[in-house]
């Protein structure tokens, strides 16, 4: 009898935050509609629309004249663009979108990858192989309150989470090369996690280099 309260206990958090997680979710898609999207999508949107004109996207006021042509929506002064001038390769394809559209798709695309972190993470590192312990732990992961911020305001650090969680998997699966690829396409878009190349220096795994 515990056993099944137990058990109605775990899959009824887990509902919770999944429900949470979704709710979240769609009020971030939703708030592109009524003009308090969120604002750390928007550079990466004009930065790209500027390429394809050829311009120069680390000009603040090019960017500042795209956002005023782009008709991209939000009381909000656009900032200069601070990432690689690869990280752009990712956000290209959505520049041929209008930014509404544009805006709504990256929400949903974060959130699918946010997902898949957590179900992958929490089968890496959690030893038990029961359902209801694997649960439990995406609950926590769900009900994380950062993620609720990255999702409104759109940023791009959940599609780094994604690549260097495909990372971490490579190499325990035994692929580095792989393992490169994903860690290469991560540094691609913020150079921040070059700082892993060292553990893997200092490990002599250089394959993955």
């Amino acid at each position: 009898m515990k056993g099944k309260i137990k058990s109605y206990v775990i899959w009824g958090l887990f509902i919770s935050a999944l429900v949470s997680y979704l709710a979240v979710t769609w009020d971030a898609y939703n708030q592109v509609n009524r003009g308090e999207w969120n604002i750390d999508f928007a550079p990466h949107f004009l930065a790209s629309k500027i390429i394809s004109d050829g311009g120069n996207p680390y000009d603040l006021d090019q960017l500042r004249i795209q956002q005023r042509d782009a008709e991209v929506i939000g009381n909000f002064k656009t900032y200069v663009y601070m990432y690689p001038p690869t990280s752009l390769l990712f956000t290209y394809p959505l520049s041929h979108l209008g930014f509404v559209w544009a805006s709504k798709f990256w929400v949903l695309l974060m959130s699918v990858f946010y997902l898949a972190s957590v179900f992958l993470l929490v089968d890496f590192f959690l030893k038990s192989k029961k359902l209801q312990d694997k649960l439990l732990f995406s609950s926590a992961f769900l009900f994380y309150p950062p993620v609720f911020v990255n999702l409104l305001w759109g940023q791009i650090n959940t599609l780094i989470l994604f690549l260097l969680t495909l990372t971490l998997t490579s190499v325990n699966r035994e692929k580095p090369y792989l393992a490169g690829i994903f860690l290469g396409f991560s540094i691609a878009i913020k150079m921040t996690p070059a700082l892993i190349l060292v553990y893997f220096v200092f490990k002599k795994n250089r394959r993955v280099v």
